[in-house]
């Protein structure tokens, strides 16, 4: 008998098929009856089209209701004959369905690491490694590639959540004159910025689920440059994750250098600063740090919210932690664009690892809902939710119209919206997993449980 025709591992047979985050995340879509459960189980990716044994999935419903992950309720039959058991997800199933999620990025991280180090091996193995370097210069191209690319000034734009990163994105797009590109990062699923920067004739990358710096999303935010650099564009502005370390930013462009059409070079980073919270911030985020060691030019914004004594503190911090970097006094990001640009590379700080790790990413979830909910109703769900919350961010459909929400901390944003958007609210939690709970409990206390995970 050959190797490879024994029940070995590598044929996955002996893998563990995940029925449990399976299980929650068909039922999250909806309560379903035993065997549209199974049904759906044969239809998922871990089965891939084989029925799986239904009485196996039956005694695992029964193991998963004791453990208060599921419930059941009876439901008639369309002809009325007889009641149906039905099985839908609990909070606690909805909560262990996010740790799931965590869980399984980081599986995925640690795979990709591993497959990476075999097809290094493969290539050590076959000199495929060696020949494609040979190749990269042969006859040589590769210097005349470099001399014959065009140059991509990069804008980088980073700041805490809630900073003005989006207001200051809005006004170089309304005033900069050039070829221009778009890539915006948002921890999130739902990339709310985007929705509220006018973006018509601009190329737009979205970039979600992580920050850009972190090997979560890292391999799209190359590829997003990589696209970009095919572009001619002039000036390429990056807005940042709010939570996002910068550090490593010169590496990746260094990394990407070969593969890119057009040459980059990094102009600038502009860092907004919140000038109410960034002081209680900064100790607790080490991410904030490195985005402001990092710039070339930091915006106090808010200005008009602080009195000249936390200015000073703010600003004394800033200079701190870098002394080369310019630093304004803003309201609203109201500042001489051209001005900040043209001085933006002045001062550039050298590329260290950044802090941005799977470990270390921040639990992230999105609201929805179907029906209009009371205005009064939700300001009070949001205030509930502060404490728990780094970040609120989205549209909600209300008896008000669609309101835009924006909060950090106390300051607590809501306007009417003038074009029709779903309901979709981000967010960014400062409490881990607990925050479904929160959620949970604030949306039934006020809204009568009309805004959902």
């Amino acid at each position: 008998m050959q190797y490879f025709e024994m029940d070995c591992p590598c044929k996955g047979k002996n893998l563990d098929k995940l029925l449990q985050p399976s299980v929650l995340e068909i039922l999250y879509r909806g309560p379903l009856h035993g065997f549209a459960v199974v049904t759906a189980l044969g239809e998922s990716a871990m089965c891939a089209g084989v029925l799986p044994d239904p009485t196996g999935v039956y005694r695992y419903l029964r193991k998963m209701e004791e453990g208060d992950l599921l419930q059941t309720f009876w439901e008639k039959e369309a002809n009325g004959k007889r009641p149906i058991k039905m099985y839908e997800i609990t909070p606690r199933g909805k909560a262990c369905l996010m740790n799931w999620k965590i869980a399984l990025s980081n599986y995925k991280h640690n795979i990709e690491k591993l497959l990476e180090e075999i097809e290094k091996t493969e290539k050590k193995e076959t000199g495929c490694g060696a020949r494609h370097a040979g190749r990269i210069n042969e006859k040589g191209e590769g210097a005349y590639m470099e001399e014959n690319r065009r140059e991509t000034k990069i804008i980088l734009l980073t700041g805490f959540l809630g900073s003005g990163k989006t207001t200051l994105l809005k006004r170089l797009l309304e005033n900069c004159r050039k070829k221009i590109g778009v890539i915006v990062n948002e921890f999130g699923s739902v990339n709310i910025d985007v929705k509220l920067i006018e973006t018509e004739g601009i190329a737009v990358a979205e970039l979600l689920n992580g920050s850009v710096f972190c090997a979560c999303i890292k391999d799209k935010f190359v590829d997003s440059l990589i696209e970009m650099s095919r572009r001619d564009l002039e000036y390429l502005f990056i807005e940042a994750s709010g939570l996002a370390d910068p550090s490593n930013m010169i590496s990746i462009l260094d990394g990407i250098r070969p593969y890119s059409e057009n040459t980059y070079a990094l102009a600038g980073e502009i860092c907004v600063v919140d000038g109410q919270s960034f002081l209680d911030l900064a100790d607790v985020l080490p991410a904030l740090d490195r985005q402001i060691r990092h710039a070339t030019a930091v915006l106090i914004n808010k200005a008009d919210l602080i009195d000249e004594e936390r200015y000073r503190e703010t600003y004394a911090y800033i200079r701190e932690q870098n002394g080369q970097a310019k630093i304004c006094k803003t309201v609203h990001c109201n500042i001489d664009v051209e001005e900040i640009m043209a001085g933006a590379d002045l001062y550039m700080a050298e590329s260290e690892e950044t802090t941005n790790t799977y470990e270390s990413r921040p639990t992230t979830v999105v609201l929805h809902g179907e029906e209009c909910v009371a205005g009064d109703g939700l300001v009070q769900f949001l205030k509930e939710l502060v404490p728990s919350t780094y970040r609120m961010k989205g549209f909600v459909h209300t008896d008000q119209g669609v309101l835009s929400v924006s909060a950090v901390g106390e300051n607590i944003e809501t306007e009417t919206w003038g074009r029709e958007e779903k309901t979709e609210l981000v967010l960014i939690s400062s409490v881990g997993i607990k925050i479904v709970s929160e959620v949970i409990r604030a949306s039934k206390k006020y809204l009568s449980g009309k805004l959902y995970i």
